[in-house]
């Protein structure tokens, strides 16, 4: 391991295309070092104050070694000449977005044109040779965190957004291609893959890393990170490599394979602070190196790893919302796997799910909440009190602050297992929470006037109901007997609306059954099923 300390926090890092230079770019630093031994070769930012030497994110031309491009602090993107000295190496500033401008990048095949992605919600196409974008694609109001030129397809962009998209662009179209959901809040970075053409991995704020077919906007492969995760690269000679650094806590750079997605494959420790950037070299195939705020810049061979694979423990528990314990573990001779039952929650997650309000004004829905759960009151009552104090005035700078402490709080109930709280705190906030798999805890309950009341649309639903002989009926006819879907209430045909019980699958004609069950709790057709449809 090779470290070397340039005293100013670092976050990002570039590659010259000879792999003989590496720039470092960030508030107070841009500074071009030998790739060899780290020593400095020059110093782009020396006596300088303005803040178009303040950089955000670096990118050195992919062919030519005098060309590089930064991101300013101050929304500006900087063309630098290296064949030049002193201001002049400063050759052009390019003005168009209105803030903080989070990525750029060059295309991989045309010299002069380059991306980038900003907060203000636009991706904007450059050529270097012009003062204004030649292109520009808005984005609503979503801040663009990550875009990058697809190396195989001259054509095809990638961007990913706060609002946890991930957007494909084809430059010869005004619009995205393909949107894809791709995760629960912002998707901070992305790299398409160097040789599968149609593959894009993306990370995310919600600690997952995933593998996209752009073909068709669907998910491949998933790793789930400890931390969200902040920068993802492919690793280059490896087709299933792809390192991951985090944004938070986590100083470690890991390196997943995507065919064993469970635990990475490899951690690389040294930095005592998040990593900001990572690099491989393409004259050091064996050599990562990374950059931090710690102000350390480290080379370390990929081949001096830590394996967590090897420090698994033999042992594994795990506990569901019903309070059952699963206990696994592993030994030469045998394996064994058993269950425990701590308690039948049931009766609490009933008592909870019709008192809980999950729509309204939040300080008040807070207070009525606050006395549904003993164990939670002091939960509810601080989110109350939180949400009261970023909505005053003079307070608006704590906003986001706020609101990623209220996102873990969701988060945490979830990881614990806590599905109802967790639900209901989204629900209440408006954040996006495991509300569908709360619904699925209460159907499972057969908790179904309940489930059916949750503030949640149901897309693709696909109805499945009963013969009186017991089969399922698929397509409006009987799978045994193949009788017509028929009114369990009157025995006629059901040509029109359907309505069934969700609990046994029985129904019929709605005006029908709505008169059954006026005065009856139980399935019409003698199943014995307590429907329990009246409120």
């Amino acid at each position: 391991m090779e470290v070397c300390s340039l005293k100013f926090a670092i976050n990002s890092l570039s590659i010259s295309p000879d792999s003989s230079s590496i720039i470092c770019g960030g508030r107070e630093i841009l500074k071009v070092l030998s790739l060899s031994n780290f020593s400095e070769t020059r110093n782009l930012r020396k006596g300088k104050s303005n803040l178009n030497y303040s950089t955000q994110d670096i990118a050195w031309h992919p062919k030519e070694a005098e060309w590089l491009i930064s991101a300013a602090k101050n929304s500006c993107i900087v063309l630098w000449n290296l064949t030049k000295s002193g201001v002049g190496t400063l050759e052009t500033i390019y003005k168009g977005h209105t803030t903080l401008v989070n990525r750029v990048k060059w295309h991989p095949n045309q010299p002069d044109a380059f991306i980038s992605a900003s907060h203000d919600g636009s991706l904007r196409v450059w050529d270097r040779r012009e003062q204004d974008s030649v292109k520009i694609y808005k984005c609503n109001s979503e801040g663009s965190r990550d875009v990058s030129f697809s190396d195989l397809k001259d054509y095809m962009i990638g961007a990913g957004f706060d609002s946890g998209a991930v957007h494909i662009y084809d430059l010869r179209k005004e619009q995205a291609v393909m949107k894809i959901n791709a995760h629960k809040r912002s998707a901070l970075t992305i790299d398409w893959h160097p040789i599968w053409p149609d593959r894009i991995a993306s990370g995310g704020n919600d600690k997952s890393i995933k593998i996209w077919d752009v073909t068709t906007g669907g998910d491949i492969y998933k790793m789930q990170a400890p931390e969200p995760v902040a920068r993802v690269k492919w690793v280059p000679g490896n087709l299933t490599m792809i390192a991951s650094a985090q944004q938070m806590h986590d100083n470690s750079l890991y390196i997943w394979d995507i065919e064993d997605p469970y635990l990475p494959a490899r951690i690389y420790k040294g930095h005592i602070q998040p990593i900001k950037d990572f690099v491989f070299p393409a004259g050091m195939p064996d050599n990562v190196i990374t950059c931090s705020e710690d102000c350390f810049l480290i080379k370390q061979s990929l081949s001096n790893y830590y394996c967590p694979k090897n420090d698994m423990p033999k042992s594994f528990l795990s506990v569901s919302p019903l309070n059952t314990v699963s206990y696994f573990t592993k030994s030469n001779h045998k394996n064994l796997l058993d269950f425990i039952t701590l308690g039948d929650p049931r009766e609490e997650i009933n008592q909870h799910a019709q008192k809980y309000v999950l729509k309204g004004n939040i300080e008040d829905t807070c207070a009525i909440n606050s006395t549904v759960s003993e164990s939670n009151s002091g939960v509810w009552d601080a989110i109350g009190m939180l949400n009261k104090i970023s909505s005053e005035p003079g307070y608006s700078w704590l906003h986001s602050l706020i609101e990623e402490s209220l996102y873990e709080t969701v988060e945490f109930y979830a990881e614990k297992g806590d599905l109802q709280t967790s639900a209901c705190i989204s629900s209440v906030l408006n954040l996006k929470g495991p509300m569908r798999e709360y619904s699925e805890l209460l159907r499972q309950l057969e908790m179904m006037i309940m489930a059916a009341k949750l503030p949640i649309s149901h897309t693709n639903v696909e109805m499945y109901f009963k013969c009186k002989c017991g089969k399922p009926i698929e397509d409006g006819i009987c799978s045994k007997c193949n009788n017509q879907a028929e009114c369990s209430v009157c025995g006629g045909v059901v040509k029109g609306l359907y309505s069934w019980c969700q609990g046994c699958g029985h129904g019929g004609h709605l005006q029908h059954l709505t008169t059954w069950f006026k005065n009856k709790d139980y399935c019409p057709t003698g199943c014995g099923h307590l429907c329990n449809v009246r409120d």
